[in-house]
C-alpha cells in the first residue's frame, strides 16, 4: 500500500555565520494548517524559490510560523466586470478548499488553507511535493511515456478519481491533464490543482478559464446556455485526453485554436491513439472518450479493465 509522502520539515538554525532559513536540518513533521504568518524562501541569489507556474498563477516554496516548508499558489485575481461576482466566486472556491482539506489519500495533494490578500491575490497553501509534473517529465526526457509507465500512472490516477467520485458528496477534479498530475521522487502519482483558480475566472466570464484547458473538456460541457456542469464522467473524459497527451506529448486537437477545439469536440470523434500501442490501451482510451456521458465508462469500470492489470511491465 502506498504511503502518503510527508514533505514538510522542521527548521533548526545552523549556528554558523552563513545560517539562514534555507539551511535546514530536516526532520519529518505532521502538517499543521493553522499557521497565520508565512514568508517566501529565497535561493542563493536572493530570488524567491518558484517551483511552478501555470495559466492562473505561480507556485512558490514558503516557510510558515509553524516551522514548516509548504507550497503556495498565488493567483492574481482579475478585477473585471462585477466585483460582487468575483467575491462570490472566491467565497465558493474557499468553501471547496475547505472540503479538499478533509481529503487524505496517497494520490491526492494535501490542501491546507487559502487566504485572500488586500492586493487582490488568492493564496492556496498545500503540501510540498518532491517531484515533477508529467508535463515537465516529458519535456526533460524529450519523448512521451511508454506503455508500461502509462499503465502505472493510469492505475494510480484511476484509484484517486474513484476515491473522489465515491465521496459523499461527490468531489470532482475538473482539470485533469498532465500539468496537473505530479510524479513524486518515490514514484507516487499526485493529483494537484483541482481546477480551483480556473473556476474563479470562469465565474466572472473570463476566457482565461478556457485557455489551455478546452482540449480536455467533454462534449457535454459545451452547451448553448454557456453553463459548464461538471460530473464524474467529465473527469473521465479528461483522463482519456490525458492518456492521449502522455502518448503524444500534446493534448488532442492541439493543432487548433481553442475556439475551434470546442466545435471539433462537439461535432467530431476524438483522434485515435498512435500506431504501436496495445489493443487493450486503445480500448481503455476509447471507453474514456465516448461522446455520450451515459455510455462513457466510470472509474469502477476502468479499474476492472484488462489494460490496467495485464500490461507486461518490465522495470
Amino acid at each position: 500500500e502506498q504511503k502518503q509522502e510527508e514533505q514538510q520539515y522542521e527548521a533548526k538554525e545552523d549556528r554558523s555565520p552563513a545560517s539562514n532559513r534555507n539551511s535546514l536540518v530536516r526532520r519529518k513533521l505532521p502538517l499543521d494548517p493553522d499557521f497565520t504568518n508565512w514568508d517566501f524562501l529565497y535561493d542563493d541569489e536572493g530570488n524567491k524559490q518558484q517551483i511552478g507556474e501555470g495559466g492562473f498563477g505561480q507556485v512558490f516554496k514558503v516557510f510558515t510560523d509553524k516551522r514548516q516548508t509548504v507550497a503556495v499558489k498565488i493567483v492574481q485575481l482579475e478585477i473585471v466586470g462585477n466585483l460582487k461576482l468575483l467575491d462570490q466566486a472566491v467565497e465558493q472556491e474557499n468553501a471547496e478548499i475547505a472540503v479538499l482539506r478533509s481529503i487524505r489519500h496517497p494520490n491526492i495533494l494535501k490542501f491546507l488553507k487559502s487566504q485572500r490578500t488586500r492586493n487582490h491575490k488568492l493564496c492556496i497553501f498545500t503540501e510540498l511535493i518532491a517531484g515533477h509534473s508529467l508535463t515537465d517529465l516529458m519535456r526533460r526526457q524529450r519523448k512521451p511515456f511508454d506503455e508500461c509507465a502509462i499503465r502505472d500512472f493510469s492505475m494510480q490516477i484511476c484509484i484517486a478519481l474513484n476515491y473522489l467520485h465515491s465521496r459523499n458528496p461527490v468531489t470532482l477534479h475538473r482539470d485533469i491533464k498532465c500539468s496537473n498530475i505530479m510524479l513524486s521522487n518515490k514514484g507516487i502519482i499526485k493529483l494537484i490543482d483541482f481546477g480551483l483558480a480556473k473556476e474563479i475566472f470562469h465565474s466572472i466570464g473570463s476566457t482565461k478559464s478556457l485557455s489551455g484547458t478546452v482540449n480536455f473538456m467533454a462534449p457535454e460541457l459545451f452547451n448553448e446556455e454557456g453553463k459548464t456542469v461538471y460530473s464524474p464522467k467529465s473527469d473521465v473524459w479528461a483522463f482519456g485526453c490525458t492518456i492521449y497527451e502522455m502518448l503524444t506529448m500534446e493534448p488532442p486537437n492541439s493543432e487548433l485554436g481553442w475556439q475551434q477545439v470546442g466545435f471539433r469536440i462537439q461535432k467530431n470523434p476524438m483522434p485515435d491513439l498512435p500506431n504501436g500501442v496495445s489493443d487493450s490501451l486503445r480500448d481503455f482510451y476509447r471507453r474514456c472518450v465516448v461522446r455520450n456521458p451515459k455510455s462513457r465508462a466510470d472509474t469502477d469500470e476502468l479499474l476492472e479493465h484488462m489494460f490496467l492489470p495485464k500490461v507486461d511491465c518490465q522495470r
